[in-house]
């Protein structure tokens, strides 16, 4: 069999998997999904707002591309939202395509399919594979990034250059964790000693990076919706004790949860086991990059951008105080790019070396494979008990019965705007009752929609305090009427007394 024909069953096998577990997840699962489709109609009319509050303020924490990209489709199927799950399922697909092409650069054969494996079979990728969010899109920018990195080493084409500041733009303008990109390449054009390259490559990725503060600046009087989150997140990594532990965890996401699909508890044990399988996928990437020809080839110069961005998305994530299992979703490709090249580069070393390989390389397919199909039997389990998370008859309520004005409180605020047409905020953290109902008639909160959320954002347990806007909302029907109440969706609907 040619490599070309495995890595299409390989993607064909990943898209019969996505496609079992699509059904599983549904449109608005984790709220910021939701905020993506709202921002793909509000750009349907001309605006890049948030619908979902009144006045319809600019929106200054998500980067507009891929909402551009779903304007369209949002416009072709609403309000079919189901069907927007062929989005994220065909970029990730579409990702598995380019990063055979990545592996092209040094790999061949099994090597080349063991990295194609890693990423498409992953539990991880596998789970997201359906999520409306902006992971896919920029795992593809960024694979479309080095593979035009390496053009630009093998033709030496000074259009290749802007193209790469371009591409590097765009991965700023999809996901703000895209500046790393920036960076990167200019340090490796610059390593080469590629000035010109470089300052071709700067002046459309700085430019385009720079195009959203300086609009939410002019808009909405800050460069980003993120600040306050990033000065919780740098004032909580002085603390060396939870950074630690932060570190444990992101680690444990990436090269052990994500990477192996498999999980290490959040102890002593857990965190030796985890530092001992860090460390080993140092050594296996150390190994590939000092194997490299020592001249400054297409091959040497990509395989160190890979690495690059991949170290930079770990150093970006340990100072963020937030972990969320789709922020690994991007290092994945380069992780399994990283560790084929390695693997490729030990069963060079001799016989015992290539024992090892076999037996390591089948014992991370099974754990991948055993985990996808654990996986895919919860979502038949599920399937059959009819279960879901989305509570339909709750949102037909609200669309029946409150004014098209309603403006509720809930945990899910992008989710609630969606699927009932009605302006909706998140968590109002108050010190007491009296706090919150002042705060709630300020706002103009006309109606509370309570029910089950854990939410945890930097810096703050957001869970804790919903559990007390819940809380004090049934404890005083005197400020609260009780409108509606589902047991079997766990909702319930109060109006606001003024």
């Amino acid at each position: 069999m040619t490599d070309r024909k495995a890595a299409g069953m390989l993607i064909l096998l990943a898209g019969a998997m996505y496609a079992a577990h699509a059904p599983s997840t549904w449109v608005g699962y984790i709220n910021d999904d939701a905020h993506y489709i709202l921002l793909g109609q509000a750009l349907l009319h001309g605006h890049y707002v948030s619908l979902a509050l009144p006045d319809h303020p600019p929106v200054t924490t998500y980067p507009p591309v891929f909402p551009m990209l779903l304007a369209p489709i949002v416009w072709l199927v609403r309000p079919h939202w189901a069907w927007l799950k062929l989005v994220p399922m065909t970029l990730t697909l579409a990702s598995g395509a380019l990063l055979w092409n990545v592996l092209g650069t040094w790999l061949r054969g099994g090597a080349r399919c063991l990295g194609l494996s890693l990423f498409l079979l992953n539990p991880l990728v596998l789970h997201h594979s359906s999520l409306l969010l902006a992971e896919p899109l920029f795992t593809v920018l960024l694979l479309s990034a080095l593979i035009q990195f390496r053009r630009l080493m093998e033709h030496n084409d000074a259009r290749d250059a802007w193209i790469l500041g371009l591409i590097a733009g765009a991965l700023v303008l999809t996901r703000s964790a895209g500046a790393i990109a920036i960076p990167i390449f200019a340090a490796a054009l610059l390593w080469l000693g590629r000035r010109r390259d470089a300052v071709r490559f700067a002046w459309p990725s700085l430019a385009m990076a720079a195009a959203f503060p300086i609009r939410n600046a002019w808009l909405a009087g800050e460069a980003s919706g993120y600040a306050i989150n990033w000065k919780i997140s740098l004032s909580g990594a002085a603390h060396v004790a939870p950074f630690l532990q932060h570190l444990n965890q992101l680690s444990n996401l990436l090269f052990v949860g994500g990477f192996l699909g498999i999980r290490l508890p959040y102890s002593t044990l857990g965190f030796v086991l985890n530092a001992a399988l860090v460390a080993g996928v140092g050594v296996l990437l150390w190994m590939a990059f000092r194997s490299r020809p020592n001249r400054p080839s297409a091959g040497r110069a990509t395989f160190g951008a890979t690495i690059g961005l991949l170290a930079g998305w770990c150093a970006l994530h340990a100072l963020w105080a937030t972990i969320e299992p789709h922020y690994a979703a991007p290092a994945m490709p380069l992780l399994a790019a990283g560790v084929a090249v390695g693997s490729g580069e030990l069963w060079k070393i001799g016989p015992r070396a290539r024992l090892a390989c076999l037996l390591a390389g089948g014992l991370i397919l099974g754990a991948l494979t055993l985990r996808d199909i654990g996986v895919l039997r919860q979502d038949w389990a599920a399937s059959r008990a009819r279960t879901t998370c989305l509570p339909a008859r709750t949102w037909r309520w609200i669309n029946d019965n409150l004014p098209p004005n309603a403006f509720l409180l809930t945990a899910m605020d992008g989710q609630a705007a969606l699927y009932t047409n009605r302006c909706a905020m998140s968590v109002l953290p108050s010190r007491d009752a009296a706090e919150f109902h002042d705060t709630l008639r300020r706002a103009g909160v006309t109606h509370i929609l309570t029910r089950p959320r854990r939410m945890q954002y930097p810096g703050l347990d957001i869970s804790f305090a919903w559990e007390n806007d819940q809380r004090w909302t049934a404890s005083n029907p005197g400020a609260y009427r009780l409108a509606y109440q589902n047991p079997d969706e766990a909702t319930a609907v109060y109006e606001v007394r003024r």
